[in-house]
This record gives structure tokens, sequence and C-alpha cells, in this order.
């Protein structure tokens, strides 16, 4: 066909014919849209490039092409990085770009290529292809909105919030799950990196996520990186296993830098165990570099276990539990087992917060951590917290190895507290404490052992007690302090505030320069290498 029959069957569109060979195909050049539609291509022509908005898109001979359809019918597919507006959406929110859309993400399906949603209105009338909905390696600009998508038409059970989206769809309803490795942006699928049924999460061995794939799992956005939650939590569970999830090489500016690297929400079980939650060198070195991120975020889930993981150089938190992103939410969290697992260098080990109840923390080891294991303001509803702290093992602890605040019903007993008082880098921390009880109420702390062994901690005090901090009417009162074995210290145990009816009983004393510092109207009894210590207030 020649160039002027080839410009008469266009109607005579503005467009330039190239023919040039091209890695051995012939292009064509399309001034728009519009014309490529209407036009009769040579079938010598094999890679289209199509003008739009000052923008060529390349496009190139596919049989199931759907991405361009010219009036011959020829099919075409992108010859570059799938973006959808190749296949032709306005991206203004004035048509329908549903069967767009929809065959944008079978094309994704069928190639396994990556796929890209710019800045733009996208008006969605109807999903199809549901089942591809929740594993296409997707990304989407953070400015991409999609408008009028029915939410009761798409998996209503497990939710996620990122700008990199697992599929098209924006709304809360369907599992966006994306995480960065090697540099590259990977979506995990449904079929083939887990299965969902019967509300239950199962993950596939070789899952992106897991260890054996190559490189870290990093955190690239300053949202959480991996989010997974329900609607309705009855009969729902997710279960993480293995794999690395690094918050140590996060790259935006410090205003940004906040996140979590794992968060599960309002499942009614859930399992995280043997995952390496990576941050920097320690939670010093984060904070220098501007960073204010928790490795993991349990979030209003009904009960579960978080055992045998690695947690390290946190800015924040290892392991974050709340009943609720703000107070008076409603308490969700009522069994959550902490067990076996490794902290070293986080700000903070394990918080449990706003109204969880049940939190056991036991027989894990804490090391170089700013505060250990910590219950803060669980008693906000009243309903109390029920928590026990339990054989665990604190190695320099900066602050406090075990800090407990406003709460009840709490059990801290056979835990090894090893040397207080001093940060990774040095820096001492005076009056800390080994167990800091704050507000504290009908609780027990029994058989504890807390020594300094290598480092004499300014003011350090084996087991404190006063006032909450934040309101000072809430003070520490019937506390039960047995057992506990408190050694080279300054103070072994000091009361303050106006607290009333606790007892303190059969507490051991070596080498501590003031045993007990309490008021003198409380009656107590302790012994050392020199017998039994009684006053009787």
């Amino acid at each position: 066909m020649d160039r002027r029959v080839f410009l008469s069957l266009l109607g005579g569109g503005a467009l330039t014919i190239a023919n040039t060979a091209v890695a051995g195909a012939e292009q064509l050049f399309l001034a728009s849209r519009q014309v490529a539609e209407a036009a009769y291509i040579p079938e010598e022509i094999a890679l289209l490039q199509v003008l739009r908005d000052g923008q060529i898109y390349q496009y190139v001979r596919d049989a199931e092409g759907t991405a361009l359809v010219c009036r011959d019918g020829s099919s075409w597919s992108p010859a570059e990085a799938p973006n959808l507006l190749h296949w032709g959406v306005a991206a203004d929110g004035t048509g329908d770009d549903a069967e767009a859309i929809t065959q944008f993400v079978a094309y994704l399906d069928r190639t396994r290529r990556e796929g890209y949603v710019p800045a733009g209105r996208y008006a969605v009338s109807y999903v199809r292809n549901r089942e591809l909905q929740f594993g296409l390696a997707i990304r989407c600009h953070p400015e991409a909105r999609f408008e009028g998508l029915p939410t009761k038409e798409i998996i209503e059970d497990l939710s996620a919030g990122s700008h990199h989206l697992s599929a098209f769809q924006a709304n809360p309803g369907g599992v966006r799950v994306t995480v960065n490795r090697d540099g590259r942006e990977v979506s995990l699928r449904q079929g083939k990196d887990f299965e969902f049924s019967d509300n239950t999460i199962t993950w596939a061995s070789d899952s992106p996520h897991l260890a054996k794939a190559s490189g870290p799992v990093t955190v690239v956005s300053a949202s959480p990186m991996i989010e997974l939650g329900v609607r309705n939590p009855s009969g729902s569970r997710c279960e993480w296993t293995g794999g690395v999830i690094d918050n140590g090489r996060r790259g935006f500016a410090p205003a940004r830098a906040s996140g979590s690297g794992l968060v599960l929400t309002f499942f009614e079980q859930y399992e995280v165990s043997g995952v390496s939650f990576l941050g920097a060198a320690d939670y010093e070195t984060a904070k220098r570099n501007g960073v204010t991120d928790t490795s993991l975020t349990i979030d209003r889930c009904s009960g579960g276990m978080i055992s045998g993981n690695r947690f390290s150089g946190q800015a924040d938190l290892g392991i974050y539990i709340t009943g609720g992103n703000e107070a008076g939410d409603a308490d969700n969290g009522i069994h959550h087992v902490v067990q076996g697992n490794y902290f070293v260098g986080c700000n903070g080990g394990v918080s449990a917060k706003r109204d969880v109840r049940g939190v056991k923390i036991l027989a894990n080891t804490f090391e170089a951590c700013f505060v250990g294991a910590a219950f803060y303001n669980t008693t906000q509803r009243g309903e109390g917290g029920r928590g026990i702290i339990s054989g665990n093992e604190f190695i320099r602890s900066a602050r406090a190895a075990i800090d407990v605040r406003a709460t009840r019903n709490v059990i801290v007993s056979g835990n090894v507290i090893r040397d207080i008082g001093e940060t990774p880098s040095g820096q001492v921390q005076p009056g800390s404490a080994g167990i800091d009880l704050r507000g504290v109420s009908y609780s027990a702390v029994s058989d504890n052992l807390v020594v300094l062994e290598e480092f004499s901690g300014q003011g350090s005090v084996g087991i404190r007690l006063g006032p909450d901090e934040t309101n000072e009417t809430i003070d520490c009162t019937k506390l039960v302090i047995t057992g506990n074995a408190l050694s080279r210290l300054e103070t072994g145990i000091r009361e303050q505030g106006a607290g009333d009816d606790n007892l303190f009983r059969e507490n051991y004393m070596s080498e501590v320069a003031q045993p007990m510092d309490v008021p003198d109207r409380r009656a107590w009894q302790y012994r050392d290498p020199r017998g039994a210590h009684e006053s009787t207030g």
C-alpha cells in the first residue's frame, strides 16, 4: 500500500509515517488515538507510535491485544511498560473506564507484566474478572482516584491501605499487599502466593515474602508496608510466617518517615512467627536517621500468637498491640501471646496499649532496648489489664526493663533483669528502674531478679512504685511485692506517692545502698546477708 492510498483511507488526517526499521520492524507514527482507531494499518507495520497529550505510546501487534483495536481489526498491546493510558481511558472521570480497566487487568494477568496507573480520576461502574483482583503487580500513583466502584461487588473480607495496589480498586475491600524486593515492587497474588477461603489466609511456601525469596523485603512508602485486615472478624484468621521485613533502608524525608513493617487489623485469630524484622543498628541510630518505625502492629485483633521472631533496631517499637487507634475505640484485643522472641536495639520491645486485655509476654529476650516490655493505659474503659510478664530476660535496658502504667490485674514474675541505665552509645540514664510501676493496682510482682553485673547505674532502682505521670490521681495501690532478688543497686524498692495497701514481703537485697525507700507509714520486710529486716510502719 503506497503513502497516498493509506492517507486516503485515513481521511487525510494529520499524521506522519516513518518507514524506518526498528529492530527489524517497520513503525508508524499516528497523531492521535482517534486517528489510530480509524486506521487501516499495512501488514508490514509492526510498531505503532501514538501521540497523546504530548506523550508517545508505543504498541506492537498482538492477536489477543485489547489496548488498541484499529478499524481494520488489527489488535495491539503495549510495546513498553503497560500503562492504563495505553487503553485509551480519559483519566478525568468523565467516562466509564470499567471495560478498559478490566481489559488492562486481564492483559497483565495473561502476560504477568507489571502495570502502572498514573494520576487521574477513573470512573468504574462495574467489576469484572474478580478472581484477578488479588495479585497483579500494578503500581498506582498516589493521586490516582477510582470513583463509583461498587464495593459490595468486591470481596469485602480483607482490606488494606497503600498506594501500591495488587489490583485496580482503591476502595477498602480487596487484598492489597505490595512488597519491594531487590528494588522491584512485587504484589502478592492469590492462587500463587496465598489462598483465601473461609476467612483464612494461607501463605504459599514460595511466596515472595518468605525467606527463601532472593533479597530482603524492604519498606518503600510512608504508609505501612504490608497491611491486612478484615471487616467482619468472625472466623477470620491470618498466618504470616518466615521472611525478612526491613525498616532500615527507607529513603524519604524525616517528616514522612513513620510506619509499620506489618499491620494486622481486626482478625479473630492471627499468628506471626519466624520473621526477621530489621531496622538500623540500634534505636539511637534509627532516630538520628529521622525514622519512627515499628516492626509489627496488632490493631484490634481478638487474639493470637507472636513467636520466634527477631526485632532489631526499631526507632519506636518492636511490637505494638492496641485496642484501637483512638481513645474510646472498642476493646477488641483480648488475648495475645508474645513468646520466645528476640528484641535487640529497639526503643521499645513490646508495648500493649489502649484497652487490650490478656496480654502474655513470656520467655522473650530483650537486649539493649530503651524499654523492654510495657503496658500503657490499658484500663481506659475500666476493664483491666489482666496481663502477664513472666520468664523474660532483659539485658542492658536504658530506662526500664519492665514499664507498667495505669493498669491493673497484672502479674510480673520470674524475670531476669541484668544491667540497667545505659544506652547503646554509653549514655547514662539517671534514675533507671528494673521494674517501673506507675498507677498500677491489684497486681503482683514476685520472684524477679534485678542485678547490675557490668554497669553501675546512676540512681538505679530495682522496683519503683508511684502515681501515673500523666494523671497523678491514679496511684499504685493494693500491690503485692514479694520474693524478688535485688542486687548491686543504689535503691532496692522505692515508693513515691500516696498509694496505700501495698505489701512488701520476703524480698532479698544484696549490695544495695538503700534497700527500702518508702514512706514511714508503710510496713515492709526484706532480707539481706545479715538477716531479716522489718518495719511495722
